[in-house]
């Protein structure tokens, strides 16, 4: 069955189990290709780390446990052979390598304290990607004219052949697994996608400290002053017209989160005030300094390297 968030966010709920199957066989393109672009350096570990990337994300997208998306892989013959999966083919294979990747964890976190000069718990990439669908193929242009389909997933109205959406990853670099998978219209405001993916995800009062990398397109106000409450430290790049002087006051001149002082919090009161102290720090530096602040992008390759030093 089609999960239902699926077909809301695509059409108000009025897809056909058909129309839904184009799209997401359209995805699973997107996403093989994408994956074996970012990790593909001809180590002998990248199959294993590509494949369980397509499938943590393809199943997140189908909203399946493992065990069901191999179930339905096994009988779906289409799908099979666009995700052309050839180490993770199985439900047994997938168990196995997760098995590594829990026993190289403690590895991981080492290398992420080691080579990562902050003060972080976790480390998140957020990324998007925009698909596209021809209806043409499904013979259902007309519906777009008819208004079956919501007009923000449309890239030509007047055709109404072409359908387009965005697929938002939330990844956490830490242990290498998919948080989140969302589907959203490609003129979404990228506030609006902060707020979901990474706020309701991520967003604490007290606990971890998450360093979430995005890119450019993802620079509000709003999405670097809200995470500053919730224990998150954001990566994205500045506008050229921003006024970085203003935006460091801004950031500077915050309040603390007043519930941190109901009775709850009181044991653990300095340390939150502490973190906040060095959440703030941080985000000041990474509006004046961001080249070197997103170095930790190039750090994270060491945990890919890592993975691919596991035996077989």
């Amino acid at each position: 069955m089609t999960p239902s968030h699926v077909v809301e966010k695509i059409n108000k709920g009025e897809m056909t189990e058909d129309e839904f199957r184009i799209i997401a066989l359209e995805f699973d393109k997107v996403v093989s290709e994408k994956a074996r672009g970012m990790f593909k350096t001809k180590e002998k570990y990248d199959d294993y780390i590509i494949e369980y990337y397509i499938v943590e994300t393809m199943r997140f997208f189908f909203g399946f446990p493992p065990i069901l998306f191999y179930a339905i892989l096994r009988d779906h013959k289409e799908l099979r052979e666009t995700l052309n999966l050839k180490v993770l083919k199985t439900f047994s294979n997938y168990e196995e390598f997760r098995k590594k990747l829990q026993r190289i964890k403690v590895k991981i976190n080492n290398i992420i304290k080691r080579n990562v000069a902050e003060k972080v718990d976790e480390i998140y990439g957020l990324d998007t990607t925009v698909a596209t669908v021809d209806l043409n193929r499904l013979r259902q242009g007309k519906k777009i004219k008819g208004g079956i389909f919501d007009a923000s997933f449309c890239f030509d109205s007047v055709r109404g052949v072409e359908v387009g959406y965005m697929v938002c990853t939330l990844l956490n670099l830490t242990n290498f697994s998919v948080v989140d998978v969302k589907i959203y219209p490609k003129n979404k405001a990228k506030k609006e996608i902060w707020d979901e993916m990474v706020i309701t995800n991520l967003g604490t009062e007290s606990g971890k400290i998450k360093v979430v990398i995005a890119d450019a397109g993802f620079f509000a106000y709003n999405n670097i002053l809200l995470p500053l409450n919730y224990r998150i430290i954001h990566v994205i790049k500045l506008k050229k017209n921003i006024d970085r002087e203003e935006l460091k006051r801004m950031v500077e001149g915050i309040l603390t989160n007043v519930r941190w002082f109901d009775s709850r919090y009181n044991r653990i009161l300095s340390s939150l005030l502490e973190d906040f102290e060095y959440i703030i720090k941080k985000t000041v530096e990474g509006i004046d300094r961001y080249e070197e602040f997103a170095e930790m992008r190039s750090k994270i390759e060491l945990i890919f390297k890592e993975l691919r030093q596991c035996s077989d």
